[in-house]
């Protein structure tokens, strides 16, 4: 997967919104929409795990947060389910709108935390927010070795779905955002309106 990363930056917490200054409401933030105070990296995984200290070092591991951020492309209007890991807390926006924020997951398995998310017809924005305590939680003793963030779309079987990546802004992206109580369509032809995530 391709990604953009921001950070790290010194925090609170995960609900500390560490560039209201620049840039409101938080599922905005986007490569180029404005000019923050560290620059945008580009990384590149070979899997759906990204490691935060291969990135940044362990040095950078005690009440952190950082962006990630990439475009994944659909190939029509789906629901799909969002598999996901993290240490500490997470949140994670799909096209501006929040589906998941947990303070305190800090765990590897990616069947135990699965999100129902619309994707739209062509390219969407997916914001993940990790942040790290440098702490264990079973015992407060230092780990600088994990800060990381996985994450992969699947069908209503748990299987992968696979989807064109990029970490550059798409020329044809389109609408940045669904609008309220937007109906689609399926592949019979069906049209439902999504329920409330």
């Amino acid at each position: 997967r391709q990604w953009k990363v921001l950070g790290p930056f010194s925090t609170t917490g995960l609900d500390d919104e560490v560039l209201s200054g620049y840039i409101s409401p938080e599922g905005a933030i986007e490569p180029g929409t404005f000019s923050p105070p560290v620059s945008w990296q580009t990384v590149n995984s070979q899997t759906d795990h990204l490691d935060f200290i291969d990135v940044f070092g362990s040095h950078q591991t005690s009440k952190k947060v950082v962006y990630s951020h990439t475009y994944v492309n659909s190939p029509k209007h789906l629901l799909a389910f969002l598999s996901l890991s993290h240490t500490n807390g997470g949140s994670v926006w799909v096209n501006g709108t929040q589906v998941h924020s947990d303070a305190d997951m800090n765990n590897e398995n990616y069947s135990t935390t699965r999100v129902p998310v619309y994707l739209k017809l062509g390219w969407n924005r997916i914001l993940v927010k990790t942040y790290t305590t440098g702490e264990n939680a079973s015992d407060g003793h230092i780990e600088p070795w994990t800060w990381w963030s996985s994450l992969r779309f699947v069908d209503d079987d748990g299987l992968p779905i696979t989807l064109a990546c990029q970490s550059t802004t798409p020329a044809d992206m389109g609408e940045r955002l669904l609008p309220p109580g937007v109906w689609f369509r399926d592949k019979e032809d069906n049209i439902s309106s999504p329920p409330t995530i």
